[in-house]
């Protein structure tokens, strides 16, 4: 008969060579959809707040503008002028300065393939260039990009602008300064993007990640241990004193 230490290393082998798989695939696993539940929740936040700040423009234009008096300008130059309101555009451009001055370094982007002269010297990178070629046609109705920004992962999300208004579409084709006039309702104006730095969510879901799998790790080491006495105990010793009573008996 095999020696008590041959048979428990024959049967607890392949259990903790189970256990260390079965840990390195749930590892993998939650680290998966934790990534994507991050993803997925910061998607929505990120579309939301376009919702919110096309919503903002909207109103803003229909009773804000809509109702100035010839006396008022509106013009993208309008900071210490008494007598001008920002432009719908501006006005977006200028909280998304202070909404990326919030701890939380949410930006948002307006770019155009049709700039006003205080944007055209604007640098674009990769990833706005292919949102504005493929929003150009309506090829596309948003893009989600998971990037690396300053050596910090950010997600990216991009969805088409709209000419919705007859006042945003007048002005644009009347305005002296404006590249292009012979916009249309429903034509692409630009893009409207909103960037979300989510480094910081992907450590801490790191760093819980290995917590879980340490504990489940020792609960499962935990259960082998109480086998091994178990087995060695209960079957393992009563099994080998009745192996060496029959060995007497023949």
């Amino acid at each position: 008969m095999k020696s008590d230490s041959q048979i428990l290393t024959k049967i607890f082998t392949p259990l903790v060579i189970i256990t260390i798989v079965s840990a390195i695939l749930l590892s993998l696993y939650i680290t998966n959809q934790t990534k994507k539940n991050i993803i997925s929740n910061s998607t929505v936040y990120a579309l939301n707040t376009i919702k919110q700040y096309k919503m903002l423009r909207q109103y803003y234009t229909k009773y804000v503008i809509e109702k100035i008096p010839p006396s008022m300008y509106i013009d993208y130059i309008h900071k210490n002028l008494n007598n001008t309101l920002p432009l719908p555009a501006t006005m977006l451009k200028d909280l998304s300065v202070l909404l990326g001055q919030d701890k939380n370094g949410t930006h948002i982007n307006l770019y155009s393939n049709y700039p006003f002269p205080n944007s055209k010297n604007r640098k674009l990178d990769d990833f706005s260039k292919r949102a504005l070629i493929k929003f150009k046609d309506n090829k596309q109705k948003d893009i989600i990009e998971i990037t690396t920004r300053n050596n910090k992962k950010v997600l990216r999300v991009a969805t088409p602008d709209y000419m919705t208004q007859n006042t945003c579409v007048n002005c644009h084709n009347s305005r002296e300064d404006s590249p292009k006039k012979d916009w249309k309702l429903g034509d692409v104006r630009g893009v409207l993007e909103v960037i979300i730095p989510i480094n910081k969510e992907l450590e801490l879901a790191q760093s819980l990640n290995i917590q879980i799998i340490i504990l489940i790790l020792f609960l499962v080491n935990m259960i082998l241990l109480i086998l091994y006495f178990y087995f060695k105990k209960n079957i393992l010793k009563p099994y080998k004193h009745l192996y060496d009573e029959r060995k007497k008996f023949y």
